[in-house]
């Protein structure tokens, strides 16, 4: 993740990236997957914060960087 890319549009480039894989990952499997894209810190607020879906990531996202 470069400095000039927020935490929010790092997380959509990855779940676009996903939406080509076949078969798709669950919504689970995805969540899973995608925290371990982000920095230690990040990831443990990720999992603190118990996702159940793409759009809770997003509003956590933007709850960090708001």
């Amino acid at each position: 993740m470069n400095g000039e890319q927020t935490l929010a549009a790092h997380y959509l480039r990855y779940v676009n990236l996903a939406a080509n894989l076949h078969p798709p990952l669950n919504k689970y499997d995805l969540l899973g997957a995608l925290t371990a894209n982000f920095p230690y810190e990040v990831q443990k607020r990720m999992i603190s914060a118990n996702l159940k879906s793409n759009q809770v990531a997003l509003t956590l996202f933007e709850r960090q960087c708001g």
